[in-house]
C-alpha cells in the first residue's frame, strides 16, 4: 500500500472519514467539527450555528459521515442526523 497524502484534520481523534469520487475527503473529528478537505486544503467546515442560531458551537458532535455518491449523511453523538447534498453542501 502507498501513502498519497497525510496532513492534520482534527485537534484529538477522527470518528470517521468518508472519500468521495471527486477526490474530496470528509472527516468527523472529536473535536466537535466535520471538515471538507481537497488534498490537504479545507474547503469547508459543517457549523450547525449558522444554520441553527440557537445552538451553540458544542452543542453537536458529529459521529460518523458516509458519502453515497449523491447525498452526505451525519450522525452525531446526540442521535440528530443531518443530510447534505454531497456536490455542494448545501
Amino acid at each position: 500500500m502507498k501513502k498519497t497524502l497525510e496532513f492534520r484534520a482534527h485537534d484529538g481523534e477522527i470518528e470517521d472519514i468518508a472519500l468521495g469520487p471527486d477526490n474530496k475527503v470528509v472527516t468527523a473529528g472529536r473535536d466537535f467539527q466535520c471538515c471538507v478537505w481537497q488534498q490537504d486544503q479545507l474547503v469547508t467546515g459543517l457549523r450547525w450555528h449558522e444554520n441553527l442560531p440557537g445552538i451553540p458551537d458544542k452543542a453537536y458532535r458529529y459521529q460518523a459521515c458516509r458519502d453515497s455518491g449523491t447525498f452526505l449523511g451525519l450522525g452525531t453523538v446526540t442521535g440528530s442526523v443531518a443530510i447534505h447534498i454531497a456536490f455542494s453542501l448545501q
